[in-house]
């Protein structure tokens, strides 16, 4: 599929897996983590997201339109399950830094994807502006994310 061919409701669903994934990860670093600012980024990981969710499903609602799969959501989708399950694998010394890590890596795809593909293609401004807010959280979890494994032992 060629960045032209993303439309807003696959876009939206794009939004969507990256949110469950994160959430889903989060939840585990709430868990599993020794670090407190790793726990405390966690929290801020499934409230960011949870919140950003159902910003998406409330403009899919308004817009009346149904999130539709895409070869790259399910790509994301599909590798986000992988990292959760290679997180749930880690042992409880290297957990912290796995996690923040994958979170890096997770955000910084996103960032790209937001920038390469999802903002150029989004037609509504409902979606664009939801795209744009989306983006400046990822920036800040990413930039949080970088300080928070610099400081890990």
């Amino acid at each position: 599929m060629t960045t032209s061919d993303m439309t807003d409701d696959q876009i939206l669903q794009m939004v969507h897996v990256a949110n469950t994934g994160e959430v889903d990860q989060a939840k585990l670093a709430q868990a599993k983590a020794k670090s407190a600012r790793v726990k405390q980024f966690a929290a801020m990981m499934v409230h960011d997201h949870s919140q950003a969710d159902a910003q998406g499903y409330d403009i899919a609602r308004r817009l009346k339109i149904t999130l539709a799969d895409s070869a790259e959501a399910n790509q994301l989708q599909n590798s986000g399950q992988q990292t959760l399950v290679q997180l749930r694998s880690e042992g409880s010394a290297s957990f912290d830094r796995a996690y923040l890590d994958a979170q890096i890596s997770e955000h910084q795809t996103v960032l790209n994807t937001i920038d390469s593909k999802l903002l150029p293609n989004a037609k509504s401004t409902d979606v664009r502006s939801h795209l744009q807010a989306v983006r400046a959280k990822v920036e800040s979890h990413l930039r949080e994310a970088q300080s928070i494994q610099g400081s890990l032992k």
